[in-house]
């Protein structure tokens, strides 16, 4: 991925706030405020693809019939069709949102 890819969304999605307390010339303060701040970021997102791949394994655990025979079995189906769907967008903005904090992560590091 590069950061052209990115939609102006994301990019504004994962920008640390601005620094309370901070004074306008302090830049180690705030360097280390923004370095704080994506840690924080990167382990919620990691906090967030454990969960994803728990529900991925609660819906492998419970699969509808694969030839529904009933109105019930085929909306059941249905369900869980749209539920991966839905876990692997979610899955792919994540992995997006990982690269791009470790990639800003990185730059304010150096």
């Amino acid at each position: 991925m590069t950061l052209s890819n990115l939609t102006h969304e994301e990019i504004t999605g994962v920008l640390p706030p601005e620094a309370p307390g901070l004074k306008p010339n302090d830049l180690d303060g705030a360097r280390a405020f923004k370095i704080a701040h994506f840690d924080a970021e990167l382990v919620r997102l990691a906090d967030s693809v454990s969960l994803l791949d728990a529900w991925r394994g609660k819906l492998d655990l419970v699969r509808p019939p694969a030839q529904p025979k009933t109105l019930q079995d085929l909306v059941a189906q249905a369900r869980d069709t749209l539920r991966r769907g839905r876990l692997g967008t979610d899955r792919v903005l994540i992995d997006r949102r990982i690269e791009l904090v470790t990639t800003l992560r990185t730059e304010i590091a150096r």
